[in-house]
């Protein structure tokens, strides 16, 4: 009966559409996008990804219908950068530039430990001598 109203393979790709853009299957994804839908509305961040091949290509083939939809989504998605410091703590999608990111943020932070220290001992040396009588 569904056949004579909707074309061959439209409602499977729905279906998997779907489950691309909403997992169901993915525990930590369900729970985040679930969070973010009840707070915001819709999180569109999903696993299209897993359907682009090697060379980033979005694989049109596996969706007639709505591979150019799904197509100008994950280009929009790509263009996206992260606002906050949480949201660059996550974002994974660019791998090199997290790690410079974090790289950059663990060596500011570790010269300004030792460069506290440092003071800090000046600091305590020049009161130290001050208080010596000469």
């Amino acid at each position: 009966m569904y056949r004579l109203l909707y074309p061959d393979g439209l409602l499977d790709e729905t279906h998997r559409t779907l489950d691309l853009l909403f997992p169901y299957d993915d525990v930590k994804a369900t729970k985040r996008v679930g969070k973010i839908a009840r707070r915001k509305g819709v999180d569109i961040e999903a696993r299209i990804e897993e359907v682009m091949d090697e060379d980033r290509r979005f694989q049109l083939k596996h969706y007639p219908y709505y591979g150019e939809r799904l197509k100008r989504i994950q280009e929009k998605y790509d263009e996206m950068k992260p606002a906050s410091l949480k949201q660059w703590w996550y974002d994974r999608r660019k791998r090199e530039e997290w790690a410079a990111f974090m790289l950059g943020a663990i060596v500011i932070f570790v010269l300004t430990v030792v460069f506290g220290i440092i003071s800090s001992v000046t600091g305590i040396l020049q009161v130290s001598l001050a208080r010596k009588p000469s």
